[in-house]
């Protein structure tokens, strides 16, 4: 990851950067919503983790940032998709 985020652009790295974040909220929100089906109290957590997850999504919006991942199966890491 960090070897094609040094080679990229400008544009192609905060299309990266924001796939990782949001992929890395992502997960927190699952993790969250998996402890709170176990009946765990993760109501502030997971609406922070959400709000954080609203906000930037609004901050590319307005930047003009989409995000891109990596999908190993449909080629090399250097093909980032989205």
């Amino acid at each position: 990851m960090l070897a094609e985020l040094a080679q990229a652009n400008e544009r192609r790295r905060a299309d990266l950067v924001l796939g990782w974040s949001l992929a890395g909220l992502d997960d927190l929100i699952g993790m969250f919503r998996e402890a709170e089906g176990r009946g765990d109290d993760v109501a502030e957590e997971l609406e922070a983790m959400t709000s954080a997850r609203t906000r930037l999504l609004a901050y590319a919006q307005r930047e003009n940032i989409r995000a891109r991942h990596w999908r190993p199966a449909e080629g090399s890491r250097a093909e980032a998709r989205l």
